[in-house]
C-alpha cells in the first residue's frame, strides 16, 4: 500500500464524520436531557476504539504471519496476492478509516469547544487527534512492510521482521486492553 493510498483513506471520512459530528454535538445546546444522552450514545460509538484496538492487532498478527511464513510478498504467485488482497489489506483499510473516523470527531469536539469557550480539555483533545495519526501510520506501516521489498530485501529480514510484529500483538494488547472503557 502507497502511503498515498492511505492518506486518500484517511482523508475520505473526514468530511462527512466531521460534520456528522458538530451536528450532533451542536445538538446538545438544542435538545433535553434524554436527546442529548442518545445524542452522545450516537457520537461516542463512532469512536470505535474498541475496534480500533482489536482491528490493530489482528491486522499485525496477519501481516506477521504472513511475512513469518512468505518472508515477501510476490504479486506474480497468486496465493500472496490473495492473501495481501482479501486477509491482509482490508483490515488495515478499516483501521485507516475508523482511525479517520475518530479523528474526525474529534475535531469536531475541538470545534464545538472553541464556539464555547471551553479550552480546559483541548491540550488532552489535540494529543487525542494526534495519537489517530499514529494509529493510522501503524496501520499504513503495517501493509508497507508486507509489499515493500527496499528496506528489507532479504527474505530472513523481513522473516525477523514478521516475527517481531507477532511478538508485539499481545504487547499492544497487554498495554492497550485495560484502558478501554466497558461503558
Amino acid at each position: 500500500m502507497k502511503f498515498k493510498e492511505g492518506c486518500k483513506i484517511f482523508r475520505v471520512q473526514f468530511p462527512i464524520y466531521f460534520i456528522m459530528g458538530v451536528l450532533l454535538l451542536s445538538g446538545f445546546w438544542i435538545f433535553g436531557d434524554d436527546t442529548k444522552e442518545i445524542l452522545k450514545a450516537a457520537f461516542f460509538e463512532h469512536f470505535a476504539m474498541k475496534s480500533i484496538v482489536f482491528i490493530l492487532s489482528l491486522s499485525m498478527l496477519l501481516s506477521g504471519l504472513f511475512l513469518l511464513t512468505f518472508g515477501t510478498l510476490d504479486f506474480q504467485k497468486k496465493w500472496h496476492s490473495f492473501l495481501y488482497e482479501y486477509i491482509i489489506r482490508p483490515p488495515v483499510d478499516l483501521g485507516i478509516a475508523l482511525s479517520s473516523v475518530a479523528f474526525a470527531l474529534s475535531s469536531a469536539l475541538v470545534f464545538v469547544l472553541l464556539i464555547e469557550g471551553s479550552f480546559q480539555l483541548l491540550p488532552h483533545l489535540f494529543l487525542l487527534i494526534f495519537s489517530f495519526f499514529i494509529i493510522a501510520f501503524a496501520y499504513w506501516s503495517i501493509a508497507f512492510i508486507a509489499v515493500d521489498d527496499k528496506i528489507f530485501e532479504d527474505i530472513k529480514a523481513k522473516r525477523c521482521i514478521g516475527v517481531f510484529i507477532i511478538i508485539c500483538v499481545p504487547v499492544l494488547l497487554w498495554m492497550t486492553v485495560p484502558t478501554l472503557t466497558t461503558t
